[in-house]
Order: structure tokens, then C-alpha cells, then sequence
């Protein structure tokens, strides 16, 4: 699947994660894979998940292209690293690397994953908008919203995907989240429901319902990918507790 534009108002180009709210799913995933040692944020923008790793005690460097995005992640007290679109980095330079909405911004994303894993020596972690169930969305008379995206070039479905990760097809570990009928109901919840305690009571009911599996998980945004380099543990070595970081938590947990 390739670039799809629009002249609706509605299509718009896509803004950095606020550095209050990264997405819970992202979290969840890249602090279980990550290893221990360096970490390097590319295209990390205004640096929201490095701003989680840093109050998990896990600091990392945000690079990136605009120097206005990393001008916010300095004052949140980042680490940040100005570079530009053929920056070349040495080899192995860093332990992990992380790519959160990344390789749909490129112009090849399988060239760019090829130099992240280059230049990483034990993990690159990756998330991609997911556009599998494009077409019975549709039929619906519903889309995801990263359709409406006007600076992604690439949408990714379970094909796409496959290609993309195949030179490291036995290393790499793949997740689907953020799924839209758990967005729906909460976000419906959150904007009808007047009266705080009232909110409250509903989403938690909802919550409590989801977990038992009553609200089965359904159209994934979101790819989540890590692909393991230098050695061959599928496990994570790491004890970080997400949910202790208050820039994590999201009203839909």
C-alpha cells in the first residue's frame, strides 16, 4: 500500500506524540525489549517515549530532523541530537534504537530499517501503522485516521510488513495494538458521560469487562516490532515497571 493524499481539511500532517501522552500499547512493548546500555530515539520528535524511558531511569538520545520538535525535548530535559536525513552513523554505535512512527515517513523504509539495525547492537524497536483491515473498514464507512495523514508515504498491511522485516524474519518478534474498538468505547465513554464520578464508574466497569475478555481485541492500528540483533534471547532483559511512570498512564489503562 502505498501514499494516499487528500484535500479534505480533515487531512493533515501528522504531529509528534505530546510529551504527556505516549501510547500506552508503544510502552508496554518497548519496555519489554529493551536491553540493558545505550538508547537512541531516531525520528524521536518531541521525545515523549524518551521522556518515559528517562523516569524509568533509563535515559535516552532523541534524534532528529527538526531542530523546533527538539528544542521541546531539551526542556523537558532530554538528551537530543540534531541530524540530518543522510546522517550516517558508525556501525554498532548504539545498544538499542528505537523507531516510534518512523518508517512510514521515509522515502525507503527497508534502506532505513537496514541502516538502524546496522548501527544497533542488540535490539531495534519499531512501530508502523497498521492498514490490514483497510478494506472491511471501509465497507463500514470507516478508515483509520493515519489514513488521513498527508507526510506518510508508505501504509503497511500484513504483506507489507512481512517484506519489510524479512532479511531478520527469524529474529524479529511482532505485536499488533492499539486496537480501534478499544479506543472507540473508551473515548465514546470519556465524551458522553457527564459528571466525573459517573466517567469514573463507566470506565472502570469497562476496564473491568475488557479484562475478563468480554470486549475481544479488534482492528489493530499499530505494528509493533523488535527485532534482535547480537544475540538470540527472545526474552527482555529488563525490570522497568511501566505503569510506575506518570507520563504513562492514559485514561483508557
Amino acid at each position: 500500500m502505498g501514499t494516499l493524499r487528500g484535500t479534505s481539511h480533515l487531512f493533515v500532517e501528522g504531529a509528534p506524540s505530546p510529551l504527556d501522552a505516549p501510547n500506552r500499547d508503544i510502552v508496554d512493548f518497548s519496555f519489554r525489549h529493551l536491553q540493558p546500555g545505550s538508547i537512541l530515539e531516531l525520528g524521536g520528535g518531541n521525545g515523549a517515549y524518551s521522556l518515559a524511558l528517562q523516569n524509568a531511569g533509563r535515559p535516552a538520545t532523541v534524534a532528529d530532523i527538526n531542530p523546533l520538535h527538539l528544542e521541546v525535548a531539551r526542556s523537558a530535559g532530554l538528551e537530543t541530537l540534531l541530524v540530518d536525513p543522510d546522517q550516517i552513523f558508525p556501525d554498532s554505535s548504539w545498544d538499542n534504537v528505537l523507531m516510534i512512527e518512523v518508517l512510514e515517513h521515509v522515502q525507503d523504509p527497508k534502506d532505513f530499517l537496514a541502516k538502524a539495525c546496522r548501527i544497533a547492537r542488540k535490539r531495534v524497536i519499531f512501530t508502523i501503522p497498521c492498514s490490514s483491515d483497510f478494506h472491511e473498514l471501509f465497507h463500514l464507512g470507516l478508515t483509520y485516521n493515519h489514513i488521513a495523514v498527508t507526510d506518510h508515504l508508505h501504509h503497511f498491511d500484513e504483506i507489507a510488513l512481512q517484506e519489510l522485516i524479512a532479511p531478520w524474519k527469524d529474529r524479529s518478534v511482532v505485536e499488533l495494538g492499539d486496537f480501534i474498538v478499544h479506543q472507540v468505547l473508551f473515548e465514546l465513554v470519556w465524551r458522553s458521560v457527564k459528571g466525573r464520578l459517573a466517567r469514573w464508574t463507566c470506565l472502570r466497569l469497562l476496564r473491568t469487562v475488557r479484562r475478563l475478555g468480554r470486549i475481544p481485541p479488534r482492528y489493530p492500528t499499530r505494528y509493533m516490532v523488535c527485532i534482535r540483533l547480537g544475540d538470540s534471547h527472545p526474552a527482555p532483559i529488563t525490570d522497568i515497571r511501566a505503569d510506575s511512570i506518570p507520563a504513562y498512564r492514559s485514561r483508557s489503562s
